[in-house]
């Protein structure tokens, strides 16, 4: 099958081991693996663009990724390089939002997509797990946020982490449509 086990088996390990993931229950895990899309890109195609809507995130199976952050007066800057076991687009996943930077295959690159569907009855089923993806969520953005201010040359706002925290819990219970 295309999606073979292996490939299946390494989408788990990547879970089990991402600091995103590893505090949901092992069935969760297990049925957010039975929902992934699997998506192959080649070099040098562009994966996510920077500011697109996203509502779904990606784990590497294999290959390599460039992790590029757009620059007002030149080229794309290349922030970071990602390789199997890695994943990106967290934020767009939890939150909706759009894409904080463009991905580009650095070589053939299989991915494992993981739409918002495939989250959402983890958390309906799960409700103690919007915390803990909030608290994920927070140090995400903070760490987008100082590269931003970084790459702009500007200081990142400052506001109580546990007021960010409680705010993003709220927004990715919206996001989810969470009854709880």
């Amino acid at each position: 099958a295309v999606d073979s086990a292996l490939e299946r088996e390494q989408l788990l390990a990547a879970l089990t081991g991402s600091e995103m993931f590893r505090m949901i229950p092992d069935e969760a895990r297990l049925g957010i693996v039975g929902a992934y899309r699997r998506c192959v890109y080649g070099e040098p195609e562009l994966i996510v663009r920077q500011g697109d809507p996203g509502s779904s995130m990606f784990v590497i199976l294999s290959g390599r990724v460039a992790v590029l952050l757009n620059q007002p007066d030149g080229p794309p800057k290349k922030m970071a390089e990602l390789k199997a076991g890695d994943s990106f687009g967290e934020m767009a996943l939890m939150l909706g939002e759009g894409r904080n930077a463009s991905v580009q295959a650095l070589s053939q690159v299989i991915l494992a997509e993981i739409p918002k569907e495939a989250m959402q009855p983890v958390l309906q089923n799960h409700p103690e797990c919007t915390e803990l993806l909030a608290q994920q969520a927070f140090e995400f953005q903070a760490r987008n946020e100082a590269y931003l201010s970084d790459a702009a040359n500007q200081v990142a706002p400052t506001a109580s982490k546990e007021s960010l925290i409680g705010a993003i819990n709220a927004r990715i219970r919206r996001y989810f449509e969470c009854k709880f």
